[in-house]
């Protein structure tokens, strides 16, 4: 029977297609002819695959992350801590598992059998993970993209300059991110604008944004204390800065910055020093 087929992937001569409604099927002949590998896959509506070493894993919608360590020929759930199980696309990078799902970016060490949710920065529904040299790309369903530099726990917008169109895929060369649009064709954008080798946030540097969400204004507080000076941008979700500030002396003391025009939403606060960066997520509540 035609089936709707939402991803393919291979381990080794063996291709495998991920359907919706149907679930899972092999094939090792080059597609002259297909088994099913649903033995334990409680879920069959799988929109998307992903390979980690020699094990397959699946994504569904409703069921969550299974996994299989025999190339199919059984799966178990994989969902301890992952806290919806509308899993739209799923990528390793550094032996590391990413889900996007309707609350955002999951990551697991040991292929699913834990998730940890890793949200800083996001603002909506995950539908598509890319990576580049370990670096990750998000794109929500708000048609934004959002970027996770390795090691790094908070996303920073960089959707500055797209059209607010659905967005379809990613792509990467040596120097150049692609992104194809619906109804724009494609945009792009040197890597060299978003991947830097800054690091960060310093293991002994303290940032903080309080109260959070607020209406008024917000206290930045930085510690330890220094005499550098640092100018702080803020930018909306599609990464456009509505709002620089300067601070001489950072840490010295509280910096109190009003943000009364602001309208309400979600903003992002990034700074950057001698060898390092932050980004911080903030809400105005109205």
């Amino acid at each position: 029977p035609k089936v709707d087929v939402i991803a393919l992937t291979t381990i080794d001569s063996i291709i495998f297609a991920g359907t919706f409604l149907s679930g899972v099927f092999y094939t090792n002949n080059n597609g002259s002819s297909w088994t099913a590998a649903n033995i334990g896959l409680t879920n069959t509506s799988v929109i998307t695959l992903a390979v980690s070493g020699k094990n397959l894993i699946a994504g569904t919608y409703g069921g969550g992350v299974f996994l299989s360590t025999n190339k199919g020929l059984s799966w178990a759930e994989m969902n301890d801590g992952l806290t919806n199980l509308n899993v739209y696309t799923l990528i390793v990078v550094d032996k590391k598992l990413y889900a996007g799902t309707d609350n955002g970016v999951f990551c697991s060490t040991n292929d699913g059998k834990l998730w940890t949710q890793l949200n800083n920065g996001l603002t909506n529904k995950v539908e598509c993970l890319a990576s580049k040299s370990n670096n990750i790309f998000a794109v929500t369903n708000d048609n934004q993209i959002f970027f996770l530099s390795e090691n790094s726990s908070s996303w920073i917008p960089v959707g500055v300059g797209l059209p607010d169109l659905r967005i379809n895929s990613i792509a990467f060369n040596e120097n150049y991110i692609y992104v194809g649009t619906f109804g724009q064709s494609v945009w792009v954008r040197p890597l060299t604008d978003i991947i830097t080798e800054i690091k960060e946030r310093p293991d002994d540097l303290n940032f903080s944004i309080s109260p959070n969400p607020s209406s008024e204004y917000i206290n930045i507080t930085f510690l330890p204390k220094s005499t550098e000076s640092l100018s702080l941008n803020v930018q909306n979700t599609l990464g456009e800065i509505i709002k620089e500030i300067y601070l001489e002396n950072y840490g010295a003391n509280n910096k109190k910055i009003s943000i009364a025009e602001l309208p309400s939403g979600v903003y992002f606060l990034s700074t950057k020093g001698k060898g390092w960066r932050i980004t911080e997520k903030f809400v105005v509540r109205r």
